[in-house]
């Protein structure tokens, strides 16, 4: 089998990126699954060196003409917002080399990639769109009849359309993919370790919300009054924080240090993301009154975190406002972490939900369910 994986650049190797594209690996691993798989991005080619047997190397190509993608077997949409009008239309641009956004055919070029526009229905019919999300698409962009019926396309003739999130489940159903269209985040499929040890410190990791300064301020002082209210001590998980060199070790460094904290607190998704595959309740810090337009919106943790019934986790930046550290809302979430059957009843929805996803890609992978 040959496989086609279309991925989000990387920009900078950020270890939630690298843990999605490390994810695929693992999945075909796990399944017995052996397939000549070629990873692709439409900003430039990327290599990560192998950090060990559980991180291989990535290796990404620049898709230059979508009609290279014919002599696969399947073509794999693998995470992010690739189908998204924003991420065709600007956050692809943002990080691609000035000659190619500069080119007037930069927009058909990210169409032709992204979205197979003008490909035949037999090319299209290859499709497998997994882990992605649309939920900050705009009403407008329905409105845009091109791009309307480019993605109505792709996903009306996709073999598997599965979004990871619920509200993109459902735009995706409106553009025509058909069953079953919620999955789950491509970093669930990561292999996750051996049972952590919750005994740790409190973990925390800032730096994805950048606005609002006073709020910022607070965040750290408000994983130390957790941290002092469940008796603990305090680490820098760190995050986004890597050597640019060495993306796949840091992966497994993070990895490593995520599983050796009882709790993590932090406002970036994967982060949380990691801890909750790992085992390790994570609290979600972000805006609730926001308008959901970005990549990077706190929405994406919001809705990570509902749809597996842990909205209990997430804390709202707006209960910070005028408090010197949280202290009422770092007893709350003591509380919280320390209710073993809360932290297992979360556990076990994300298990079922990454179960239920990896079924049905494996189904539409090879027939096998």
């Amino acid at each position: 089998m040959r496989i086609a994986a279309i991925c989000a650049f990387p920009a900078d190797h950020n270890p939630g990126m690298v843990s999605v594209d490390v994810a695929l690996h693992h999945f075909l691993s796990r399944y017995g699954i052996e397939a000549d798989v070629q990873m692709f991005n439409f900003v430039k080619a990327v290599e990560i060196p192998s950090a060990g047997a559980n991180y291989p190397s990535i290796s990404q190509r620049r898709l230059t003409d979508p009609r290279e993608l014919e002599d696969y077997d399947i073509i794999l949409y693998w995470g992010d917002f690739l189908h998204s009008w924003r991420y065709l239309n600007y956050d692809v641009r943002v990080v691609t080399p000035e000659e190619q956004r500069s080119d007037p055919g930069f927009l058909d070029g990210a169409m032709a990639a992204l979205l197979l526009e003008g490909a035949p229905e037999s090319v299209l019919r290859k499709v497998i769109c997994f882990g992605g999300s649309l939920y900050i698409n705009r009403p407008q962009h329905d409105a845009n009849a091109r791009y309307h019926s480019a993605i109505a396309r792709l996903y009306s003739n996709a073999r598997l359309t599965l979004m990871r999130d619920p509200i993109s489940a459902a735009l995706a159903q409106n553009y025509g993919a058909k069953g079953q269209t919620l999955g789950v985040d491509a970093a669930f499929l990561l292999s996750k370790g051996s049972k952590p040890d919750l005994a740790g410190p409190v973990g925390y990791s800032f730096g994805r919300i950048r606005w609002f300064r006073p709020i910022r301020l607070r965040l750290q002082p408000f994983a130390r009054r957790l941290a002092g209210v469940l008796g603990k001590d305090t680490t820098n998980i760190d995050w986004l924080n890597v050597d640019q060199e060495h993306p796949s070790r840091e992966l497994a460094d993070r990895i490593d240090l995520v599983r050796r904290c009882s709790v993590v607190v932090t406002d970036t998704y994967h982060c949380a993301i990691t801890a909750w595959r790992e085992g390790v309740p994570a609290i979600c810090l972000g805006l609730g009154a926001e308008y959901r337009s970005s990549t990077l919106a706190d929405k994406k943790k919001e809705l990570m975190l509902g749809m597996f019934n842990a909205g209990a986790f997430y804390l709202y930046l707006e209960e910070l406002r005028g408090l010197i550290g949280g202290g009422a809302q770092a007893r709350r979430y003591a509380d919280l972490v320390n209710d073993t059957s809360v932290v297992e009843a979360v556990g076990r929805n994300i298990t079922l939900a990454t179960e239920r996803a990896e079924r049905r890609l494996l189904e539409a992978l090879t027939g096998r369910s």
